[in-house]
């Protein structure tokens, strides 16, 4: 245990050290995440073949400030201006983007997203009033050596391409395609989350399925959306390369990172084996519980931040690069913590008969850390009652703390504080569980397109819901096993 103490303080130390080397990063992070405003955008396609050229000016009306504009085929161009000279050309081939279309759009005052899906090379260049330029997977063709726009990626799609062309840019935006739902209160809660928690400064809704009327109130209540969480509806900055000297070093700070993020949650038990020397004098306490639980949060809340400012680059901020190795931060720290705990009677416990009752808690245990790794990271099915409790919590928080911490970790961990204090072996089981509250606080962090002060609020949502569900926890165990 003194090696375990020994390297707690090493590490300790080094995560202050690059506290105060990742200040800079996370001030320039800080300020990038400042920026209130969104473009809320809608198809030029959707709105002349649904509704009629002359309705754009109802839509900015009800909010919107952008229009997409697609760029086009050959069969296009001949149904648009009926010249002959299009007959010859195969049907299918891109021409790029209508003049006439931009035209029309920066007469209405908006700004422009081009979206191309042929050509890349056929971009009209040197227009006034284009946020940014989206492509689809599929696209062909390199940048026009004289063109300066602004490029996006879309989340739903592979991007491979424009993954490659934003690492070697300068700025960038994340772009946010919507597709309709008639349930729009859905629609709403992404929107919402898409530009609190995910830093989206472009959202493109989806007309397709709608009539007039429903099109223009659900503008009116999408930028409605936009204005209670915050933000404005205006022309967005893009991310930028605010940390070029952390981008070039990426390799090393995603090692570090790492590191970070698997030893961390291991610190959490030398607090528990070691009692703090201010408390060693106390007798039990819910005080005594509650300041050893927070001293591990606080180690876990400053790991976070560690990693969030090592990681303050445009590739991550724009997630054209992610955090590797989530699924091994999440489990190798349970896994280890398992051995620590139990490697001098593990032979001893595997001899022993085992009983009904110990059999069934360990099946419970087992269920609820298989059910945290396949619901970790990107992967795994949402069922539908959680997707509800889900759209609940948001409702009532200003961000939604994770249910991880607040209904697992954080409870498990206060309980098997209290048993530690009892001497019941039955701690170390929990004490793991728990440890699934440090990991998901760590791996919050470690989502870098969200913005640092939503980290910050859902940890501390996490915090006060779980100490309130572990206190209710403690209280059951005291009525139901020490009568």
């Amino acid at each position: 245990m003194k090696k375990l103490q020994t390297f707690a303080t090493f590490y300790i130390i080094s995560l202050i050290a690059i506290l105060f080397f990742v200040f800079i990063p996370l001030k320039n992070k800080l300020a990038s995440e400042s920026d209130k405003s969104v473009a809320l955008a809608i198809k030029y396609n959707d709105v002349v073949d649904l509704f009629g050229r002359n309705k754009f000016s109802d839509f900015k009306k009800a909010g919107v400030n952008t229009v997409v504009i697609s760029d086009e085929k050959a069969k296009d161009f001949f149904d648009e201006t009926g010249e002959d000279r299009y007959i010859t050309i195969p049907k299918e081939k891109y021409l790029g983007i209508s003049s006439d279309k931009i035209w029309h759009v920066n007469d209405l005052n908006l700004y422009m997203v081009f979206f191309v899906q042929g050509n890349l090379s056929l971009l009209p260049k040197n227009i006034n009033g284009v946020l940014s330029v989206i492509t689809a997977d599929d696209f062909f063709g390199k940048i026009p050596p004289d063109s300066n726009y602004t490029y996006g990626i879309l989340e739903s799609l592979k991007q491979k391409q424009v993954k490659k062309i934003l690492r070697s840019s300068t700025e960038g935006f994340r772009v946010f395609r919507l597709r309709w739902d008639h349930d729009t209160q859905k629609n709403l809660y992404k929107i919402k989350r898409a530009v609190l928690e995910r830093n989206f400064k472009i959202i493109i809704l989806d007309l397709t399925q709608t009539t007039i009327e429903e099109a223009l109130e659900y503008i009116k209540e999408s930028k409605r959306i936009i204005e209670d969480t915050g933000f404005t509806v205006g022309k967005p900055e893009p991310i930028r390369n605010i940390n070029s000297i952390i981008s070039k070093y990426s390799f090393f700070t995603l090692i570090i990172s790492l590191f970070i993020a698997i030893v961390s949650p291991l610190i959490c038990l030398v607090f528990v084996k070691t009692d703090l020397r201010f408390l060693r004098q106390q007798k039990y306490s819910f005080s005594k519980i509650a300041i050893t639980f927070l001293s591990i949060i606080v180690v876990s809340i400053l790991s976070g931040i560690a990693i969030s400012g090592l990681l303050s680059t445009k590739e991550f901020m724009l997630g054209v690069e992610q955090f590797r190795g989530i699924k091994l931060a999440l489990t190798l720290p349970i896994i280890i913590t398992f051995i620590l705990l139990y490697k001098y009677d593990l032979k001893n416990l595997l001899k022993e008969p085992l009983l009904i009752g110990q059999f069934i808690f360990f099946i419970i245990i087992l269920s609820v850390l298989v059910f945290y790794i396949t619901r970790s990271g990107n992967s795994g099915i949402m069922p539908s009652i959680e997707e509800n409790f889900r759209s609940f919590l948001e409702k009532i928080f200003f961000v939604r703390p994770r249910l991880k911490e607040f209904l697992i970790g954080h409870p498990f961990m206060l309980l098997s504080l209290y048993l530690k204090n009892l001497n019941k072996n039955i701690w170390k089981p929990l004490f793991i569980v728990g440890l699934i509250g440090q990991t998901s606080v760590i791996n919050t962090f470690c989502h870098i397109h969200s913005p640092l002060y939503v980290s910050l609020v859902r940890t501390f949502n996490g915090i006060w819901i779980g100490l309130i569900l572990g206190i209710i926890l403690i209280v059951i165990y005291k009525k139901l096993c020490l009568k």
